[in-house]
């Protein structure tokens, strides 16, 4: 398809040369030529467009939540240096789930919690992040559910729904691993906190 974009491409510039430099006929000719190729472009490529609009739109979707709840999430960590931890042990898991904590993850992760060597963080949030690093939860009852989660109150889970969302759609690839963990792992969480088991 890379082929087709290149095409299609050149024939925009093309018309904006035309435009700029040529008369009416050769303008005519060049906007008629582009018409076509970028019908033909956009029938090949009419799936491939309305997938990417229905990822963007779920993403946007996502964002729209974390960026309303982005100030409360922020209010938070910065007052509970325990919700900051168990956001870094929630966060790391999610991450990890596909195989790959990759750079879009990474920096939802630091520009939201900081890393463990942010030297704006107390000792003690460094020394439990680092821990957290260096063993990465894979077993999310055992490494992050009991030690961190369960003492949260309900508005922090609340607001930490929001920031695994971001996290999940952060690389633009919902990973079946990461759908499977929102729906049977961590909404039950959130919905027995909220009341609606």
């Amino acid at each position: 398809m890379g082929i087709f974009r290149t095409i299609a491409g050149a024939c925009v510039g093309l018309v904006g040369a035309a435009v700029a430099t040529a008369s009416a006929p050769v303008t005519l000719a060049a906007i008629a030529t582009g018409a076509v190729i970028s019908n033909a472009v956009g029938s090949a490529n009419d799936d491939d467009i309305k997938n990417a609009a229905q990822k963007e739109g779920h993403k946007i979707g996502y964002r729209k939540g974390w960026n309303d709840a982005a100030k409360h999430f922020v209010a938070l960590i910065e007052h509970n240096e325990d919700f900051r931890i168990g956001s870094f042990a929630v966060a790391l898991y999610v991450a990890q789930l596909d195989g790959e904590i990759c750079d879009e993850e990474l920096e939802v992760i630091v520009d939201n919690l900081g890393s463990p060597n942010s030297s704006y963080l107390s000792a003690y949030a460094r020394s439990k992040m680092s821990e957290i690093v260096d063993d990465i939860p894979t077993d999310f009852i055992v490494d992050v559910l009991e030690p961190y989660i369960s003492c949260l109150s309900t508005e922090e889970v609340n607001t930490l729904d929001e920031f695994i969302k971001e996290i999940i759609s952060s690389d633009n690839n919902i990973a079946p691993e990461e759908k499977v963990f929102y729906e049977c792992e961590w909404k039950p969480v959130v919905e027995v906190r909220n009341g609606n088991d």
